[in-house]
């Protein structure tokens, strides 16, 4: 049993529409509230009940993930997903999963009984259960109800708009070995790709391509060869970066500059793309890049294959072909068991007869048998596996989960339609994996990158390492495969080139303005990671002074606080330290210097609202002060006294005659004052004679308001900081 604790836990909204095992940095949110309560059970053998609390239910649209709790030595957490796995459901979803499942060797596996319960918060005997007996292991690290409760029944189970989930977990059997991280990572040299939002499938497609000697070694070349503007950010010289930082830079890499060059915004980043569609944009900007260069058809030799589509007459001597170039080939997986039935699909003869007849131009309308043959294929094979199609009768798509195999070495010489001194013999280079459905699923890539036993595993910023099972057998689908997973892209490299595509590419090979280029950059980080170092030190202190307000040109308001002195002082220091400063910028001696706390009102002005004691002066400045409004510095004159009540007050005088507004000067007065106490002050600062009228208003915002001038400054309700405007009658 564990000792009982309570603990606040962090939560993870994750804004795109991927299903990933891992947690990016959690976030604190005040929707979410956890506890762990061993006390607190569900079950006869007092099994500990983790209770997840989530607050203003409503106002989540994307899936939450709780943080992570314990148990029996191992850490997990809850998924759910507001309105299912599609995009405007209206079911709720509940997973359950176990984390950091890469540190765990290939071989482990966990068996628990599992209750999962939605609680009723005012009638609990009524409350959602859901339990079973799962086994959790390499190829289902989760388990829950994609169909949990619908949401028109969840009004039941909100209280005050919260909504409260217990899990319990009770291990029957389980076999984990945990590998060292440090000693796992060490070993491996290549470095991850920062996911954008929902970027996985576009990183597992660049890992794939990275790893392609003969590839990264052409687009390091096209920068020597062709003319391009330094400062354009094609996609070309986006992709050159990238190789070359995941070659040398030593930690993640970021894709942002690559699909800027796109021309995609920050919707696009978190909209999931078709990888086969990306590789063929990618393929045809290399291409473009080349053009009338010594490196232009270079991108075609690797890539592109040929294939004849021909039409042949039964009763008649007429025949019809097309010679067309492909760059990847795209195989039904419906209805095959493994890439072999796919190609022979391919091929296959399709005969054209009855209301499908071949027009054959002046001999009209003819039984024809139509057909598809291989002349060439590329040195590097890109196969697409056709697991989602559209579903006419439902009226949308479909992810096929049928079982589907591929073998690690590949003969399709059968399916050329001559023979060709160049054997046909392919051996697995990549994996691309999707896991999840239709609507929701996750990109991953398995790649090895000298064609051994040595796969890796490559998961937005993980790199792991992982078996031949693992990568291969374990992606086939089939109703076995509980996450939904299977192989989406096969990447295939002929036997007879395989040294010729995988030559890793030397440092001598890579231009020097790239190597020069990206050092700056680095400069330039390092230089903002300086800077960012000091602004931890440093804060920005405005001050305002009495010059400030005089030339503060507007009709209403005091000052623009963005456009005062600003000084950069340390976080630590103390008011009393920076008196020299200020004594120094603004000609007013240290015991005349006293400060005054800006406050933005809720009617969005700007003013002075309290003045600082001597212990205040002797605090912290990052304490006191909010740097984007400051303090006010006012010179102390021998009348300016201050004390319990009084008020700091800010005169204005309008002149009909010119018509203009214009600032005087500030006061401090008492608040149990009668108000006609400032005629006084008002006629000796502007020369007035005893005898002229004066009238008083205050000034709210853009509005004026009256004042009475016998009852006091409390009574009027004139708070220090107010603005009086005054104007002889």
């Amino acid at each position: 049993m564990h000792k009982a604790t309570e603990f606040k836990l962090d939560f993870q909204r994750q804004f795109d529409n991927e299903s990933d095992e891992s947690l990016s940095e959690d976030i604190d949110n005040p929707h979410i509230k956890e506890t762990y309560h061993p006390q607190d059970v569900m079950v006869e053998d007092q099994h500990p009940t983790f209770t997840w609390t989530i607050e203003n239910f409503s106002n989540i649209n994307q899936k939450i993930f709780s943080n992570i709790f314990e148990d029996f030595d191992l850490k997990w957490r809850l998924i759910m997903f507001p309105r299912g796995l599609e995009e405007k459901g209206s079911i709720m979803s509940l997973y359950l999963e176990i984390v950091s499942c890469n540190l765990f060797k290939p071989e482990w596996f966990v068996n628990a009984d599992v209750v999962l319960l939605v609680v009723n918060q005012i009638e609990q005997e009524l409350s959602q259960k859901r339990e079973a007996k799962v086994s959790f292991n390499s190829s289902r690290r989760d388990w829950g109800y994609q169909k949990f409760i619908h949401l028109d029944n969840l009004a039941a189970f909100l209280h005050n708009d919260s909504l409260k989930i217990n899990v319990i977990v009770q291990v029957l059997e389980s076999h984990v070995e945990k590998i060292d991280p440090s000693e796992r990572q060490k070993e491996i040299i290549y470095v991850g790709l920062k996911n954008q939002g929902a970027t996985c499938y576009l990183n597992s497609l660049l890992q794939a391509l990275f790893h392609l000697g003969s590839l990264r070694r052409l687009v390091y070349m096209m920068s020597t060869f062709t003319d391009w503007d330094q400062s354009r950010n094609s996609i070309a010289k986006s992709l050159q970066k990238i190789f070359f930082q995941l070659q040398f830079k030593g930690k993640s890499v970021s894709t942002k500059k690559l699909t800027e060059s796109f021309g995609w915004n920050a919707q696009d980043v978190i909209t999931q793309h078709d990888v086969q569609e990306l590789n063929r944009l990618l393929c045809d900007a290399l291409e473009n890049q080349t053009k009338g260069t010594p490196v232009e058809g270079e991108i075609e030799k690797i890539f592109r294959g040929k294939q004849i589509n021909s039409i042949n007459c039964i009763n008649i001597k007429h025949e019809s072909s097309k010679t067309e170039a492909y760059y990847d080939l795209s195989l039904n997986v419906k209805g095959c068991n493994d890439v072999y039935d796919s190609f022979n699909l391919y091929t296959e003869t399709e005969v054209l007869k009855g209301d499908n007849q071949y027009f054959a131009e002046a001999n009209g309308f003819q039984d024809a048998e139509k057909g598809c043959a291989f002349d060439s294929f590329p040195p590097v094979l890109v196969l697409q596996l056709k697991r989602f199609e559209y579903d006419h009768t439902r009226g949308e798509n479909l992810k096929i989960h049928a079982k589907y195999t591929f073998p690690p070495v590949l003969d399709l010489g059968k399916y050329l339609r001559r023979s060709h001194s160049i054997p046909s013999i392919y051996h697995i280079h990549s994996v691309l994996v999707h896991s999840g459905t239709v609507f929701q699923g996750h990109y991953y890539a398995y790649i090895r990158p000298n064609l051994s036993n040595e796969w890796l595993k490559y998961d937005d910023e993980k790199v792991t390492r992982a078996t031949t099972r693992e990568a291969i057998d374990q992606n086939y689908g089939g109703p076995d495969s509980k996450r939904f997973t299977s192989a989406y892209l096969l990447v295939y490299i002929r036997e007879t080139e395989r040294y010729s595509i995988l030559a890793p590419v030397l440092e001598s090979e890579i231009p020097s303005y790239l190597k020069e280029e990206i050092e700056k950059e680095k400069e330039k980080k390092s230089k903002m990671k300086e800077e960012h170092a000091l602004q931890k030190l440093y804060m920005s202190l405005r001050i305002t002074v009495e010059n400030d307000l005089k030339e503060h040109q507007q009709y209403f308001d005091l000052v623009d606080t963005k456009k005062v002195s600003e000084f950069q002082v340390l976080r630590k220091s103390c008011l009393a330290e920076f008196k020299d400063i200020a004594e120094s910028a603004f000609k007013i001696p240290k015991h005349k210097q006293r400060y005054w706390l800006f406050e933005k009102r809720s009617n969005g002005t700007i003013r002075p609202w309290r003045l600082l004691s001597k212990t205040q002066e002797d605090s912290n400045l990052d304490v006191i002060v909010k740097q984007d409004l400051g303090l006010f510095l006012e010179e102390v004159l021998d009348e300016n006294t201050n004390s319990v009540g009084d008020l700091l007050l800010f005169l204005k005088y309008y002149d009909p005659l010119d018509p203009s507004i214009r600032y005087v000067g500030h006061i401090i007065m008492n608040l149990n004052l009668p108000m006609d106490a400032l005629l006084t002050w008002i006629r000796k600062k502007m020369g007035f004679n005893n005898d002229v009228d004066i009238d008083i208003k205050e000034e709210k915002r853009t509005q004026l308001k009256a004042i009475e001038l016998n009852k006091s400054f409390y009574q009027n309700g004139i708070t220090t900081g107010a603005i009086l405007i005054f104007q002889t009658m």
